[in-house]
């Protein structure tokens, strides 16, 4: 890995984190912005669904007072028109569910949604029930009712699903008021249907109940209003429900609330009540619109905000990732310069030159004090091949000074010059002793001959003897290995035999455990037959037949119940049977397989033996060869030790190039000749295996290793 890529990776790793804490970062803004999107998606939906439930409430109302009041003409003008302001808010709600991804981002509500639409579309059929054959108010109430209630618990789900907190305690109000229009809706209908009772002098004690129950409902759900509700929600609840509407309502309340015992409605039309408790309710409607608006325009803010913390973040990073990749290039740039031109010094100095310029000494950094240290390193190595050039024309006179104790070029060079002055000293002492020592060689050579010749003969009968036992060998081993072959196979056989003992053992306890499933079913099966005997006790005389049959499936139960039991004592002791016959089994293999590892480790003992036997036929063979060799070397050997003296003499006069000082008093030259004691030669006889003597007598020898040996000390050392 070049130096230039790794500076490029320790400013790319930095980058590429950058890049990714970037992309992380981003990706949490992408998020949260999504989420937020997503949120405008649940704004929209309660919404949406809480003006369907206003328009179905007001519907609601129309068709019970539309009922109990006996079908009015001028009631069933507004309530044809309701249901065609009702239709046109339904066909809006259904084009925000297949316009947004609703279903996505809140899972729960899909199966809510679906059956919402499937209950929404009976709406239409039941309208003809109310137009023409409907009777009740209640039955009215309630269809109208389920759907209302089906739409507010959308709305709940949808708001508890933000995750968003501060937008969750936004909306939590906007669904109490939802929740008290629902019960005010309610009031609003059966109020109506008081009124018309009175009017007709039989006002029920249910309906009037069911108003008593809204009432004290919306009541409450005004209370979760106010307790949940920020000062600003308030205050707009306090300055939108006011106005002549409220008091109306407010005193026909009063007419209401002791209707039950008083029979009188004080001349009140129903449908006058209806319009001013739809005209309140309708203020409070304009309460929860403002509070959707209010929230909406917290997200559109928040959207906005994320978008520009979104910008911002890849404003920041984009610039920090320029400045280091500019700072990265302009420092890479300076620094692959330096290295070049230290790059090109070194190439110079490993070429071998030391006079040349080198570029970048005046850099003020640590690449100028690198190069200027390689300027000093050219000079030092400059100075020492001036040194070796003197010693290379002979001159080992010079000394070699070292700059410091580090200095191990120098520190070599000087003790190479003293070496070389110690070598051709004793080199030149050694080229006389050579020559004394080339002589004795000689005579030893011819000796050395002579023994050769005896010792070939005594060889070759050590061979024949080792032959025959050679094909001995081999025979006992060819048997082993016919041995080791057949105990092998008996040691398969047994380990086989064992293997099917045990797979015999695996199938009879897997029979076993098949026949305990069969026990239990005809337990059952006893079970069962019980059961419908008690059952056709229970009939009489319709279930004596089945009480027959049963009472046979039980008796057929319990004889299977039996013979499985048979059978699976008999598996049991099979088992048991068949595993003592494996145990055995798995006793004998391992004895098998050790006789067939026993005579293995013979076989191969034997085919050792008959390797050992060959390789010493062999060696015989081949000594005989080395001693006919030797006889043909120590001639040779003669020949060269009078080369060898020829050349101790021209090694004297190359000895003599070298210009080394006078050798010191105290040095003992070699005037006198080195005197070598010729080893002992002992001569011996060789005799025929048979015990007669050979014609031809062939002398040996035996070296003398007791004769005075040389050593070092013999040589005389020279300092030069």
């Amino acid at each position: 890995m070049s130096l230039k890529f790794r500076i490029s990776l320790a400013i790319a790793i930095p980058l590429i984190t950058t890049l990714g804490l970037l992309g992380i970062f981003a990706r949490g803004y992408l998020q949260d912005l999504q989420k937020l999107r997503d949120l405008g998606n649940v704004v929209a939906l309660a919404d949406r669904a809480g003006a369907l439930v206003h328009e179905l409430q007001i519907e609601r109302g129309l068709s019970v007072g539309y009922i109990t009041g006996g079908r009015p003409e001028n009631v069933l003008t507004k309530l044809q028109g309701q249901r065609q302001t009702v239709d046109a808010e339904y066909a809006r709600f259904r084009e925000f569910l297949g316009s947004s991804d609703i279903g996505r981002e809140v899972p729960a509500l899909g199966a809510d949604l679906d059956n919402i639409g499937t209950s929404l579309e009976k709406i239409s059929e039941f309208r003809n029930e109310v137009s023409t054959s409907l009777n009740t108010g209640g039955e009215a109430a309630a269809f109208y009712t389920a759907r209302v209630d089906a739409l507010i618990d959308v709305i709940r789900q949808t708001v508890g699903y933000s995750p968003n907190l501060g937008v969750a305690r936004e909306l939590q109000p906007y669904v109490s008021l939802v929740e008290a229009k629902e019960h005010g809706g309610l009031e609003r209908a059966f109020g109506a249907a008081l009124f018309n009772q009175a009017a007709a002098g039989d006002v029920s004690p249910a309906t009037f109940k069911t108003y008593l129950s809204r009432l004290t409902g919306e009541r409450l759900a005004l209370d979760r209003f106010r307790s949940e509700s920020s000062p600003v929600q308030q205050g707009w609840f306090d300055e939108i429900v006011r106005g002549p509407a409220v008091e109306q309502v407010a005193e026909r309340r009063e007419v209401l609330a002791v209707i039950d015992e008083t029979q009188d409605g004080q001349g009140i039309d129903g449908a006058v009540w209806f319009a001013e408790a739809t005209e309140r309710l309708d203020l409070i409607k304009d309460v929860h619109e403002r509070i959707v608006a209010a929230t909406s325009d917290h997200l559109q803010g928040a959207i906005s905000d994320a978008h520009i913390a979104l910008i911002r973040l890849f404003a920041i990073g984009g610039g920090v990732i320029a400045v280091a990749l500019a700072v990265g290039i302009l420092g890479g740039r300076s620094f692959s310069r330096g290295m070049s031109e230290m790059t090109d010094a070194m190439n110079q100095l490993e070429c071998g030159a030391t006079d040349f310029d080198i570029p970048g000494t005046a850099r003020r950094d640590e690449i100028g004090d690198t190069l200027r240290a390689v300027e000093r390193l050219a000079g030092s190595l400059g100075d020492r091949a001036a040194a070796a050039d003197r010693i290379a024309r002979g001159n080992l006179k010079a000394d070699v000074t070292p700059h410091s104790e580090k200095d191990r070029l120098g520190i070599a060079l000087r003790d190479m010059v003293v070496k070389l002055r110690e070598v051709i000293a004793n080199a030149s002492t050694s080229a006389s002793n050579v020559k004394e020592g080339a002589s004795v060689m000689s005579a030893t050579a011819g000796q050395l001959s002579s023994g050769s010749t005896q010792q070939a003969s005594a060889v070759e009968e050590a061979s024949a003897s080792v032959e025959e036992m050679t094909a001995n060998i081999r025979q006992n081993a060819d048997n082993a290995s016919q041995t080791e072959k057949i105990a092998g196979q008996s040691a398969d056989d047994a380990r086989k035999s064992g293997e099917a003992v045990a797979d015999a053992v695996r199938a009879m306890k897997t029979i076993a455990e098949k026949i305990n499933i069969i026990q239990e079913i005809a337990r059952q099966t006893d079970l069962l037959a019980l059961n419908a005997a008690v059952e056709a006790a229970r009939a009489g005389t319709h279930g004596k037949g089945f009480a027959v049959v049963a009472s046979e499936v039980r008796k057929l139960a319990e004889r299977s119940q039996q013979a499985a039991t048979e059978i699976s004592q008999l598996s049991v002791e099979t088992v048991d049977v068949s595993g003592e016959a494996g145990r055995m089994l798995e006793a004998l293999v391992p004895n098998i397989q050790r006789t067939a590892d026993l005579v293995s480790e013979i076989s191969a003992s034997t085919r050792e033996q008959n390797v050992g036997a060959e390789q010493i036929n062999q060696a015989i063979r081949e000594l005989n060869a080395v001693i006919q060799q030797n006889a043909s070397a120590a001639e040779r050997s003669a020949a060269t030790s009078q080369q060898l003296a020829a050349q101790s003499q021209q090694l004297a006069g190359v000895i003599s190039f070298f210009e080394v000082e006078a050798p010191k008093a105290s040095v003992v030259t070699s005037a006198e000749p080195r005197t070598f004691t010729a080893p002992k030669v002992t001569v011996a006889t060789a005799t025929e295996p048979g015990g007669s003597s050979r014609e031809a007598m062939v002398e040996a020898f035996e070296l003398d290793l007791a004769a005075d040996e040389v050593s070092d000390t013999d040589f005389q050392r020279y300092a030069g």
